[in-house]
């Protein structure tokens, strides 16, 4: 996961590429079209969330590279 974020953050086009997969997701998102496990939808929201408050920051992409975890009410787990 490190080499990745440190590729990415290396980049010489990283501010295009993070915009194109934010506008790909934020089509997928208005489009209804976002498939897969509820983690993998919640980390694209998350991408859109803080590409929004965060414009030109390119770690908006960094919730598809971390461990995101659901929880339902009442449910925990141990770190």
């Amino acid at each position: 996961v490190r080499s990745v974020f440190e590729s990415w953050m290396r980049s010489a086009d990283v501010v295009v590429q993070t915009r194109k997969l934010v506008e790909r997701l934020r089509g997928e998102h208005q489009a209804s079209k976002a498939s897969g496990p509820a983690w993998l939808k919640k980390s694209q929201r998350a991408v859109l969330q803080l590409a929004e408050s965060h414009p030109q920051q390119m770690g908006a992409m960094l919730p598809l590279l971390l461990n995101y975890l659901l929880v339902a009410p009442g449910e925990a787990f141990y770190v």
